[in-house]
């Protein structure tokens, strides 16, 4: 059986990482027999990063290379009978999801006085001093690493713009449909599900929560995946 290690429930998601959330939402997707770990410490990670899975005597981590590993090991495709253009709107999508609002996500949960207060009390089962240690690594790594990105060089009005931009596009390319790139499950659903539920699922009122639900196909298309595969959040009090 595959165990994957993830982060755990917090801020009233099924875990405080999307990327946690879109890799057992794959495993979920594709049926295949799992069991979740429950981790704190990326530095466990082969790559220093979670998730990861174990199966059998093969480690690998990152969700992108997961899905890669279930599908050449277990024959199984997502994406089969998708059109080259679905795929690279697919394909699109995760890299705006990953490599753009993703970074806006992190700003808002790091940098941003309004919210963090939240975020830093995931530590709170650690020592007081190591954790303040944490903490303020953390904050560090996340401020270095949005400038270097370019998106933590702006106003934090423009960095929230882009953002609601980003939910503006997956709105639009949702529509009516009851997934992502139609009527017929994807991979991608994994990580804009993933990446939705991070952002509205938190009781903390930000401009890119407000952007999420004001969208009924969002909120619509959140729940038809949690009723689906059974992928109810779990509810952890951020107070």
């Amino acid at each position: 059986m595959i165990e994957l290690t993830i982060f755990p429930p917090y801020l009233n998601c099924r875990s405080a990482s999307p990327f946690s959330m879109k890799a057992e939402l794959l495993l979920k997707m594709s049926k295949v027999d799992y069991k979740t770990i429950l981790g704190d410490n990326p530095s466990k990670g082969p790559n220093g990063k979670l998730p990861f899975i174990v199966d059998g005597n093969e480690t690998i981590a990152d969700s992108h290379f997961i899905y890669q590993h279930i599908c050449q090991k277990y024959n199984i495709d997502l994406d089969a009978g998708l059109t080259n253009q679905q795929r690279a709107v697919g394909t699109a999508f995760t890299r705006l999801v990953e490599d753009h609002l993703y970074w806006i996500l992190a700003y808002s949960r790091w940098l941003d006085p309004e919210f963090n207060r939240a975020i830093v009390r995931f530590f709170d089962h650690l020592p007081f001093g190591i954790r303040q240690l944490v903490i303020k690594a953390a904050n560090s790594t996340v401020k270095k690493a949005v400038h270097h990105h370019g998106i933590g060089r702006h106003s934090k009005d423009k960095i929230y713009q882009f953002g609601c931009e980003d939910i503006d596009a997956i709105a639009a390319q949702l529509g009516d449909s009851s997934y992502f790139l139609g009527d017929r499950l994807a991979s991608v659903d994994a990580i804009i599900y993933g990446m939705l539920a991070a952002i509205a699922y938190p009781d903390i009122a930000t401009k890119m929560k407000e952007q999420v639900v004001k969208y009924d196909n969002l909120l619509d298309y959140m729940k038809r995946i949690e009723i689906e595969f059974d992928f109810t959040p779990f509810v952890r009090s951020s107070n």
